[in-house]
């Protein structure tokens, strides 16, 4: 569920709000924002044009913006960033200034944003299929939906397969993939 906040947000963006989170395009870039109890959720999932603008995004995210910002955890990957945010009075504020911090960086590198696809990384010129992701939503050529869910099912196998390793039992999982068109 979204509450007051992201609903506020999402409206100003002019996002969408399905399956207890909004998705869609914030300053330019694919974003999911969602909650929880006591945390929320920003995710982009935009792809940097090469390693070296993954590490430099990395590197220009400042430490002391975290805590002043209240991001308990942050995961920046092929094609996701994630920042959780512990959710106190005053967040919102938070966040807002942290997304501000957050589009000057990204809009300095080179990073493929609303406009291409998730899987492919290509242009989407026409029609485009979002799909939620567990928790997050992504951006596909409708073309492109299947092998990506094929794809990221074969990835989360493959984690659970090293899960196993681990002296914690963390179940049988399945990835969850619903339609937000």
């Amino acid at each position: 569920m979204i509450g007051f906040g992201y609903r506020k947000l999402a409206k100003e963006y002019g996002m969408t709000i399905k399956h207890g989170v909004a998705y869609g395009n914030m300053h330019g870039y694919p974003a999911t924002l969602s909650e929880g109890m006591g945390f929320k959720i920003v995710a982009f999932t935009s792809v940097f044009e090469s390693d070296e603008d993954g590490q430099a995004f990395a590197d220009q995210l400042d430490e002391k913006m975290f805590e002043k910002c209240r991001v308990i955890h942050c995961d920046i990957g092929t094609g996701l960033i994630l920042f959780v945010f512990e959710d106190n009075p005053g967040t919102m504020r938070r966040i807002r200034e942290f997304l501000d911090h957050v589009f000057e960086i990204l809009d300095g590198l080179h990073v493929l944003g609303i406009d291409h696809c998730h899987h492919c990384d290509k242009p989407i010129m026409g029609a485009s299929s979002w799909k939620l992701v567990g928790n997050v939503a992504c951006q596909f050529h409708p073309e492109c939906v299947e092998a990506a869910i094929e794809e990221m099912k074969k990835e989360f196998a493959e984690d659970d397969e090293d899960d196993e390793d681990d002296d914690i039992d963390y179940g049988n999982h399945e990835i969850i993939i619903k339609d937000l068109d």
